[in-house]
This record gives C-alpha cells, sequence and structure tokens, in this order.
C-alpha cells in the first residue's frame, strides 16, 4: 500500500488537511469573490489575511516537526544511555572476573578496536578464574545465583551487533575469555 494511509504522525495528516482546506480554500474563496465582483477592500483584506493564515500553518508545522525530531532525540539518547549501562555491566562483569584471578600479573583486560575495510573489530579479553559454560547458542551463560536477573548483557549486545549487520562471538581459551564484534562501518 502507501500513501497517506501509511503516514505514522496522524497529526501530520491532520496538518496537510488543514493545508488544503484553510490556505487553499481561502485563495479559491478570493477568486471566487474576485469573479462574482466583491468590493475592492474586501478582496485586499482578504489578501491580507491569506499570507497571515498560511504563516500560522507554516508555524504549525514547524512546531509538529520540531516536537517529533525533539522525541527521536530523546528515544536516541534514551538507547544512548541504555547501552552505556550495558557496556558499564560488561565492564564490572570483566571486572569481577579478573579481580578472582590469583596471579596478579594476569590481572589484565585488554581491549582492541579496529578498523577492517568496511567493518571495525572489537575484542575483549580477560583472564577469568572460574571459567564460564559456553553452550551450544555461542554465548556464556552468567555465572551469577539469581538468573532470572542476569545474563541478558550478551544477547542484547549480540541483537545489537546483528542489527548493525554485524556479529558477535564470545569464547574462552584455556583461562582466558574473549569476546569479538564486528559491526559493519556507517555508509
Amino acid at each position: 500500500m502507501g500513501g497517506l494511509i501509511d503516514v505514522e504522525n496522524r497529526v501530520m495528516v491532520a496538518m496537510f488537511a488543514v493545508v488544503v482546506i484553510v490556505v487553499i480554500g481561502l485563495d479559491v474563496i478570493i477568486k471566487a469573490l474576485c469573479l462574482v465582483g466583491a468590493p475592492f477592500r474586501y478582496l485586499v483584506l482578504l489578501r491580507l489575511v491569506h499570507p497571515l493564515v498560511c504563516a500560522f500553518v507554516l508555524f504549525a508545522e514547524y512546531e509538529l516537526l520540531h516536537a517529533k525530531h525533539a522525541d527521536n532525540e530523546r528515544a536516541d539518547t534514551e538507547r544512548l544511555l541504555a547501552e552505556r549501562e550495558r557496556q558499564y555491566r560488561l565492564s564490572r562483569e570483566n571486572i569481577e572476573a579478573v579481580r578472582d584471578v590469583t596471579d596478579a600479573e594476569r590481572r589484565a583486560i585488554a581491549v582492541s578496536v579496529q578498523r577492517r575495510g568496511q567493518m571495525v573489530a572489537v575484542s575483549v579479553e580477560n583472564c577469568c578464574a572460574h571459567v564460564p559454560r559456553i553452550p551450544e547458542g555461542g554465548l556464556p551463560e552468567t555465572t551469577k545465583n539469581d538468573r532470572e536477573n542476569h545474563g541478558f548483557g550478551m544477547r542484547s549486545m549480540r541483537q545489537i551487533a546483528e542489527r548493525y549487520g554485524g556479529s558477535l562471538h564470545a569464547g574462552v581459551e584455556s583461562d582466558v575469555f574473549y569476546l569479538n564484534v564486528l559491526l559493519a562501518m556507517p555508509t
């Protein structure tokens, strides 16, 4: 389908109707009054009112578009803040995993971000005293006792990577946990 039926913001459709009915209708009325010989002063008055009506409609459209833009910016900001919180949780989990490593020399978290052609590769590695279980799905299971309120971070990160044309892979080699994310560069 298509056309006005698919417009998400119904207020914009209503504003389109106002433009058609009021602005164009007023212009048609002025022209019709000219044809029937209405007094000149009325025609001049209506011609002066017509730009005011047009200016009001443009102002209203601007306000609607500005409000829509502000809503989009607010939603983007909320998504960024949520992503920052997820990143914080992941960092906290890495720090918790490294804290339990007995060898002080191995208590490190390595983060690497590299551009590879039209992709960006993000890699995080850290030693872990307790090797996480990684089932067939490829994402580590939470080590927290409260499994109902934990274990969402990795799935969320994978969904975000896939949404942007990338992938996420996690694994363990010896006692080193690694997380690799590949993202497509924006065009």
